[in-house]
């Protein structure tokens, strides 16, 4: 564009103009570097954010280099998988079970696999593939009764979004456009097919007022009324010396720091990790947890002892990040073994 570096985007009409010679592609950007909305004289040929929009010659349109290979995910497949350079991802109506272990290796990983971004969907894209592309304990709501008016939303999200991502890797920003433009003329929140969202806004759309889904967690809160929410934001105080933490160090310090305990065991715990942006980023990287202890954050459990393994009752909040019991993690004693560890901890913390 002005003999600068290319722009990536989508073309949304190929045609001629009034007063135009040659071909002409009206392309949708993925940035703010457009001139139009669409319009062109007046007359719409397609319709974009603004700013998002330009016509250019077609000759001057190359293929996206990172969409030239689709490495087959499963040999058994060729009559479903897409062509070469194509980008788009097919419509799957028969239930296909989540990838496993080695299969899940081969189906998700590598070029053109995953969930396609455009226009500001990252936060959509995340959260589904997380949700629906290894794990089926949400499955439920696919095939969950719902309004006639919801019908179409529902079969967008299995038939176009969770069994072609399961089954060939792959989804087009189209499937998930489609997903995004139902929401938005559903009147659930405006500006689903332009703006950045939140995570945690869409899942709230999608399970309570699309679904109509319980709740997944009950959280106390000292001196609060219990609440109830579908996911856990994590929210922690900086600390110089976690530099590489593990998801479960992560969701120990938000309880801690945020005073929160679970009031019953949840049947699907959804966590959503620090925030960050382009120029600001807690942790440069955290390290998944394959298994999530959550025995010390229920309220009411019955645990052991941190020191000789008996039943808990006490729990020293000082005790949290103190090197002098151990590197990370929540401290629980008994009576007997709290009245003993009592006046260490106190000169350690002190």
């Amino acid at each position: 564009m002005n003999n600068g570096p290319p722009v990536t985007g989508v073309i949304q009409w190929i045609g001629h103009l009034p007063g135009v010679d040659g071909q002409q592609a009206g392309v949708e950007l993925d940035v703010d570097q457009g001139l139009t909305d669409g319009c062109w004289k007046g007359r719409y040929y397609f319709h974009c954010p603004p700013k998002r929009g330009i016509y250019v010659h077609l000759a001057s349109c190359q293929p996206d280099a990172r969409f030239q290979s689709l490495s087959p995910s499963r040999d058994n497949w060729q009559e479903h998988k897409p062509t070469a350079g194509s980008r788009e991802s097919c419509v799957v109506a028969e239930l296909i079970a989540p990838p496993r272990e080695e299969e899940a290796v081969r189906v998700l990983q590598g070029r053109m696999r995953g969930i396609q971004g455009h226009c500001n969907s990252c936060y959509m894209d995340a959260a589904l593939f997380s949700l629906f592309s290894c794990s089926m304990v949400l499955d439920s709501m696919l095939y969950k009764t719902t309004a006639h008016h919801n019908a179409q939303l529902q079969q967008i999200l299995r038939e176009e979004i969770v069994n072609p991502l399961r089954r060939d890797g792959y989804v087009d920003c189209k499937k998930v456009m489609n997903l995004r433009q139902e929401l938005t003329q559903g009147g659930y929140c405006a500006g689903f097919t332009s703006e950045e969202k939140d995570p945690e806004e869409f899942l709230n759309v999608i399970m309570q007022q699309v679904l109509g889904l319980e709740p997944l967690l009950k959280l106390k809160s000292e001196g609060h009324k219990d609440q109830e929410c579908y996911c856990h934001q994590i929210f922690i105080d900086p600390d110089d010396e976690l530099l590489v933490p593990t998801v479960q160090q992560l969701v120990e310090r938000s309880f801690h720091s945020n005073h929160l305990k679970l009031a019953e065991v949840p049947s699907c715990f959804i966590i959503q990790m620090p925030r960050f942006g382009k120029s600001y980023k807690m942790f440069e990287k955290i390290i998944p947890s394959l298994e999530l202890d959550i025995t010390d954050l229920l309220s009411d459990s019955p645990r052991g002892c941190y020191v000789c393994g008996g039943l808990a009752t006490q729990e020293c909040e000082d005790c949290f990040k103190d090197q002098l019991f151990s590197k990370t993690g929540l401290k629980q004693f008994c009576d007997t073994c709290w009245k003993q560890v009592g006046r260490a901890a106190t000169i350690s913390h002190r």
